[in-house]
């Protein structure tokens, strides 16, 4: 990017998280975006161990992180394990787990593989637990595809 002349806009952002971005437009100042260092699961709700302990004693405490970290969203293997707080080869081989007994859903996307939790999924994590600030976007989520309305 030249310059020429015009002065230089640093704009940091939260949602730009790995790279940085140039915005040129001749008729406006350029502007760089680069990621502030945050940590992207900030928002992600944690609950106490009294109420996971039942899904817990059921699946083991990585199957469970697992489960709860695919409930916020799209995720792909690597991210999962970094929420769960273990390796992605562990991770992988949970996620197998949970994909077999039907709690999510794997879908391959070229090189990396994107885990969304199920329906059943969502009704194991949801059953002893505390609404969380997720759980109106899931609903919302889950009505757009065809879900029931409850």
């Amino acid at each position: 990017m030249h310059l020429q002349g015009r002065g230089l806009v640093l704009q940091p952002s939260f949602f730009c998280r790995y790279n940085v971005t140039s915005l040129a437009d001749p008729r406006l100042p350029p502007v760089l975006v680069y990621p502030i260092d945050h940590d992207p699961d900030w928002a992600l709700p944690t609950l106490p161990a009294e109420q996971t302990r039942s899904l817990t004693t059921l699946l083991g405490t990585t199957r469970t992180q697992l489960l709860y970290a695919a409930a916020d969203g799209m995720a792909t293997t690597q991210q999962l394990a970094h929420r769960a707080h273990t390796t992605p080869p562990n991770a992988s081989r949970h996620l197998t787990a949970l994909r077999e007994a039907t709690l999510i859903h794997s879908h391959r996307n070229r090189n990396t593989v994107l885990h969304t939790i199920t329906r059943l999924g969502t009704a194991y994590s949801t059953a002893n637990s505390p609404p969380s600030p997720f759980d109106c976007h899931r609903r919302l989520r889950d009505i757009a595809a065809g879900g029931p309305v409850s």
